[in-house]
């Protein structure tokens, strides 16, 4: 990885102090080296950027998922603007979408069950598998989600937050089970280091950036990413290495996906997947979640335990630095 600096005078803006300069050829590896946020859930711009990512570099990325828009009034733009100047714009265009908050108890089901994972398979496996694949077509699994999302008042289109202590969420036995390690971290795992960024089933997900595959597979336990793909990316600005993981996939996502195949910017690396193939998510969504370190096949820690949060945050950083300020 090619070195980085940050600008003491970006220090200040960007909400934290910086501790180590990089001056090395790779991102810094000590999470001591950087500070983190007290508070959980902390505004964009406060949690460290060890990739280097600029404003500019953010402009250059492609959306991962299309939301739609809504005009809201430039708050910004009305305190600074001229009464007679008419070349400002008081309005400006924003994602419409729900911020998810999963900090309370809730009696929201998450997890679909076992039993009616199962069930709706069984029901699947009678369907015609070229009636499932016409995309012009709605096949009785999207609407069963669909029926089922609206009895649990679950909108369509919703943002769930990094650095986020989840009540309830994790349940399954991969998380009951403390001994459970991926990329080594264990524990009670509560604390979602990526971004969720949920919609309707077969919501396209693209590429923000170009990358090559660096894995590709099913996790099959409940309450896992179902289909997934990790695409290596670079850093236009400066050339540092970042593992970019799209969790919560169809099938047909990962279908012909190999490790080095290129990706472009703007490609669909894949669609939002229903409960029957995403892990059991009641909520179709895709897990977006960087790396500064590449993983060992197509999986990271989605969550991590509170004691572990302070490396963490640095080996996988805040998804807005390539998303933006979607909260």
């Amino acid at each position: 990885m090619k070195p980085h600096s940050l600008a003491s005078a970006w220090a200040p803006l960007l909400g934290f102090r910086l501790l180590w300069v990089v001056n090395a050829s790779t991102v810094p590896q000590n999470s001591s080296s950087w500070v983190v946020p007290e508070a959980l859930c902390s505004s964009f711009g406060s949690y460290p950027n060890p990739l280097g990512i600029t404003e500019e570099d953010r402009q250059s990325f492609h959306p991962v998922v299309k939301y739609p828009t809504i005009w809201v009034h430039n708050e910004t733009a009305l305190a600074e603007a001229d009464v007679n100047d008419s070349t400002i714009s008081t309005k400006k265009r924003v994602p419409h979408v729900r911020i998810s908050d999963y900090t309370k108890p809730t009696d929201k089901v998450h997890l679909a069950s076992e039993e009616q994972i199962l069930q709706k398979r069984k029901e699947l496996a009678k369907i015609p598998s070229w009636f499932l694949n016409l995309r012009c077509l709605v096949p009785s699994a999207r609407l069963f989600v669909a029926k089922f999302r609206k009895e649990h008042g679950i909108r369509h289109f919703s943002v769930g937050r990094y650095d986020e202590d989840r009540v309830g969420m994790y349940i399954s036995d991969m998380f009951e089970d403390l001994e459970n390690s991926v990329e080594g971290y264990a524990g009670a795992r509560t604390v979602h280091v990526g971004v969720d960024l949920g919609g309707p089933v077969g919501t396209k997900v693209y590429a923000f950036a170009d990358g090559v595959v660096h894995a590709a597979g099913y996790n099959s336990e409940w309450g896992d990413y179902g289909n997934v793909v990790v695409i290596e990316h670079t850093v236009p600005s400066n050339g540092n290495k970042m593992w970019a993981l799209y969790g919560h996939l169809d099938k047909g996502s990962i279908q012909g996906k190999k490790p080095g195949q290129e990706i472009s910017k703007g490609q669909v690396v894949g669609r939002l997947g229903d409960f029957t193939e995403n892990g059991g998510w009641v909520a179709a969504h895709v897990h977006f979640q960087l790396a500064i370190e590449p993983p060992k096949t197509h999986d990271m820690p989605g969550a991590v335990a509170l004691n572990d949060r302070q490396r963490a945050l640095v080996q996988y950083p805040d998804p807005r630095w390539v998303l933006g300020p979607l909260y």
